[in-house]
């Protein structure tokens, strides 16, 4: 071999080829002067033991140390010079992987026109190394401002849901987890205005972790759940020093951002795929809409309008959603145009979402998810112009982050797994163990649909005889009072009624502590109510029937007004008074 006299690798492509010189242009932005590109056309002489076909079929490399190496195995290790691309060399020696990106190298190689005009689609007129400091800035900040809506409206409900005076069995005083609640929201606003915020997001999960669990059955949401595993994942993007004057944006990790979007793949692909594998026959259908949007636990007044389009509408947007679900999130991992219009559909489908159902601080997590779909080319025409820290050399901290990643890739590959066939024991209770801490989940949201809408009707008397109603504050009760917006504050004993009206009121025994609550004249509870109509004393009796509700026609609102009509059904709770208890 020709002695070069440079200690650096040496790439020869085909200078006459279009995609080759698209795709030299962004390996040299990744290698630097690491590694010399040069034109077959003009360097070929130097190298007369290489015949010149061989430059017309692949890439040559020239290493430091004199080898050579041509197609798939040759940019495997040129862009192992890169900084931090080491990895592509073991990754290189995996069982399969040569001989599968050599197969790979040679179908592109043979039809590299028709592969030029997919890079072009898929990255654009050229690659651009992606950044992510400003989007993750602006993803850590959206994420502080859901954890401050959730931690704010765990605040005033927590002494009706837990303690002495809650429905929850008596354990710690509520006044404790308030107490965890409130410092969280400080935590969300701390990490907001950009005070340590490393710490600040290590605190508001260790808080909300703790609320979470000491609210058992009233925590039990995906949402919940998606705040933790997001929030703990912050803890790994997030800096933990406060940022220098004129710092807009984060030296963000791409492991991270990239764990962030596996976890978008997840949550929707998961959602997806469970409506089908389900059996539910009204997503095989395309009939799940049109119960949707009159079953769902807590609807907007859009959702009337909504529910009351025609049926082949209906049919088609329960099409669509079934593809934003399964199809659209394998774009999520894609190049960049096709990330950014993964993200453009799944925001526009919260969007929806929102605006026909109040779903607490979901929609609005999931969009903060979309922010880091995108890179900083796609957002900084929006923002002033900002300055990016420099990357601080914390090796041992990111050790700590391809530990994580390796265990989070692995437990969401089970999960995901899981859904089409048996995982090994082993792997399960892995995945079940983080799924207690909340850090990495399983998910699937409306798998099955409800296609009627029954409903728990409290009723109190003082002497059997009368009954006057309790009225939740977002519930249906009168059948005239329109559907309300409320998210992202969650009502949370609104939605575990929505859940207890599908069941036996035995399968539910938070329920009959309700009861017992309502007996006893507990403010803490009666405050999830409209009103209490017992104010001077507590009923002597309750009951609970569960009736039907229905979304009105278009034709009976004209008549009076009213959004619902309503027909009891059965009693879903029989009376009861404080001496039945005796």
């Amino acid at each position: 071999m020709t002695d070069r006299g440079d200690e650096r690798a040496l790439l020869i492509y085909d200078g006459d080829c279009a995609f080759c010189r698209y795709w030299v242009d962004a390996w040299r932005a990744e290698t630097g002067d690491r590694v010399i590109y040069a034109p077959s056309q003009e360097i070929a002489e130097k190298f007369p033991d290489i015949p010149r076909a061989r430059y017309r079929r692949s890439i040559q490399l020239i290493d430091v140390d004199g080898r050579r190496y041509e197609g798939a195995q040759a940019a495997f290790r040129a862009l192992a010079h890169a900084p931090g691309k080491r990895w592509l060399l073991r990754l290189h020696e995996v069982p399969l992987v040569a001989p599968v990106s050599e197969w790979a190298y040679r179908v592109i190689a043979r039809h590299r026109g028709f592969f030029f005009r997919v890079t072009k689609l898929l990255w654009g007129p050229r690659v651009e190394r992606a950044r992510h400091g400003l989007t993750a800035w602006i993803f850590l900040r959206a994420l502080a401002l859901v954890y401050l809506f959730a931690f704010l409206s765990w605040l005033p409900q927590l002494p009706g849901l837990i303690g002495q005076d809650g429905i929850l069995p008596a354990g710690p005083p509520a006044a404790v987890f308030q107490l965890a609640a409130l410092l969280g929201a400080a935590a969300s606003i701390a990490a907001f205005s950009g005070r340590f915020i490393g710490p600040m997001f290590l605190a508001a999960w260790v808080l909300y972790l703790l609320v979470a669990r000491a609210a058992g059955n009233f925590s039990g949401y995906q949402w919940d759940a998606l705040l933790l595993e997001a929030g703990f994942l912050a803890i790994f993007l997030a800096p933990f020093r406060s940022p220098r004057p004129g710092d807009g944006r984060i030296a963000a990790s791409p492991t991270v951002v990239w764990l962030y979007r596996f976890l978008l793949f997840r949550l929707m692909f998961s959602s997806g795929v469970l409506k089908l594998l389900s059996g539910d026959l009204s997503w095989r259908g395309l009939t799940a809409l049109q119960h949707h949007f009159e079953t769902q636990p807590l609807p907007t007044p859009f959702a009337w309008y909504a529910h009351n389009l025609p049926a082949g509408l209906l049919k088609s947007a329960t099409l669509a959603v079934l593809v934003l679900e399964i199809a659209v999130p394998f774009l999520f991992l894609l190049p960049r145009r096709a990330r950014h219009l993964g993200a453009a559909c799944a925001a526009a489908f919260q969007l929806l979402i929102m605006a026909t159902g109040n779903y607490a601080f979901f929609n609005w997590l999931t969009l903060a998810l979309c922010v880091l779909l995108l890179d900083d080319g796609a957002v900084e025409r929006f923002f002033p112009k900002t300055k990016t820290p420099k990357k601080e050399a914390h090796a041992p901290r990111r050790r700590l982050v391809t530990a994580v990643a390796a265990i989070v890739v692995v437990l969401g590959l089970t999960h995901l797994a899981a859904l089409f066939v048996p995982v090994p024991r082993a792997a399960a209770g892995l995945a079940s163990a983080a799924s207690r801490l909340r850090v990495v989940n399983g998910y699937g949201l409306f798998t099955v649909m409800t296609t009627t809408r029954p409903e728990i009707v409290i009723e109190g008397s003082a002497d059997g005889v009368v009954w006057k109603e309790y009225a939740l504050r977002h519930r249906p009760g009168d059948v005239k009072r329109a559907p309300g917006l409320v998210a992202p504050f969650q009502p949370r004993l609104d939605w575990d009624m929505w859940f207890a009206a599908l069941s036996p009121s035995e399968a539910n025994p938070w329920f009959a502590r309700l009861m017992i609550k309502l007996l006893q004249g507990s403010k803490p509870v009666l405050a999830f109510f409209k009103d209490n109509p017992f104010p001077d004393d507590p009923p002597t009796y309750v009951r609970a029937t569960l009736y039907r509700y229905r979304f009105t026609t278009p034709e009976e609102r004209k008549l009076d007004g009213a959004w619902w009509r309503r027909a009891m059904r059965i009693e879903y709770f029989p009376a009861m008074s404080m001496n039945s208890l005796n």
